[in-house]
């Protein structure tokens, strides 16, 4: 019976393989990849990318946000750490703000 099995599977593959070849997957080279320019949603994604880097990294160094895990947790919060929040979910959500602005969603 596992022979038969192993049979049947083994005829299935090569009757795959035979199809695949005729359909030009066989073939060695792979198709040349053309570099896509990027559209005006990747260009405002990647600003947005950038500008939470910038605000976390601003943040950081102006000591907002500290943090201390040693021997217990402690989290500072206040004003300035409400408006880091703030600022960096308003970065995040930049790129959908464009009154243009799909990303990949189509509107009927």
């Amino acid at each position: 019976m596992t022979r038969a099995a192993l049979t049947g599977a083994l005829e299935r593959a090569v009757d795959v393989a035979a199809a695949l070849e005729l359909r030009g997957y066989a073939s060695a080279r792979r198709p040349r990849r053309s570099p896509k320019p990027w559209s005006r949603h990747d260009r405002s994604v990647a600003a947005a990318a950038l500008l939470i880097v910038a605000v976390a990294i601003a943040g950081r160094a102006a000591g907002v946000a500290r943090a201390s895990f040693e021997p217990t947790v402690s989290l500072a919060f206040g004003g300035a750490e409400v408006a880091l929040c703030v600022a960096l979910v308003a970065a995040a959500l930049l790129p959908f703000a464009a009154p243009r602005a799909r990303l990949g969603v189509t509107r009927g």
